[in-house]
């Protein structure tokens, strides 16, 4: 009997930890939850996330001008594109604020932060030509979501793409598209997870 109450206080205690949760092609295409639930109403930083490093696809090989100049661009602008977007789309959500900032987190607080891993700027004379998704571009990023003391609370990793646009679309503007898009799946991640909302759907 002794045995048994002990094994069933072991199982309570096992159950009410926190342990990893993957969701895969929900809100985003894949989450990993270290913890059950975020704090309520804690502030939120936002850190840019960095692209310099990231995969540039069609560009990779230099043979393009206007790709190479648009992953140029946009490699400087994606960090301020996406944590505009996800400012924007996440308003205050569940948590007390939020805001974009590289200084150090308050305590109680939340940081959010990660890096782009591919920029591609696809095919323009594809999605033009042959349509249906080819020469698709692409915007990916991975990130995570920590306590102030680096706790790590979630990861996550997701791509938009663009596979249409007038005369092949330009560069810049569908890339540009993707990043915003990108922020806006990210805020609803964090409304979503903030307020016990469904992650296993996709965004809106």
């Amino acid at each position: 009997m002794i045995l048994m109450a002990a094994l069933s206080v072991s199982l309570a205690l096992a159950a009410d930890k926190d342990t990893p949760s993957t969701i895969e092609k929900g809100v985003l295409d894949r989450i990993v939850l270290e913890v059950a639930a975020l704090p309520a109403k804690a502030p939120l930083i936002i850190r840019r996330f960095p692209a310099q490093e990231a995969s540039t696809g069609t560009a990779e090989k230099g043979d393009n001008e206007q790709r190479t100049e648009a992953v140029r661009m946009i490699k400087n602008e994606a960090p301020r594109l996406l944590a505009e977007s996800i400012v924007k789309n996440l308003g205050t959500g569940g948590f007390g604020s939020v805001t974009e900032s590289q200084e150090p987190p308050p305590e109680g607080s939340l940081v959010l932060e990660g890096r782009f891993t591919v920029i591609d700027p696809g095919s323009r004379a594809k999605r033009f030509w042959a349509g249906f998704g080819a020469g698709k571009s692409g915007v990916a990023v991975e990130g995570t979501l920590k306590d102030a003391q680096g706790r790590l609370m979630a990861t996550f990793s997701h791509r938009r793409h663009s596979g249409i646009g007038l005369g092949g679309g330009d560069y810049v503007k569908i890339l540009s598209d993707d990043t915003r898009d990108v922020g806006h799946d990210i805020a609803v991640f964090l409304n979503r997870w903030s307020s016990g909302g469904d992650l296993t759907k996709e965004a809106d």
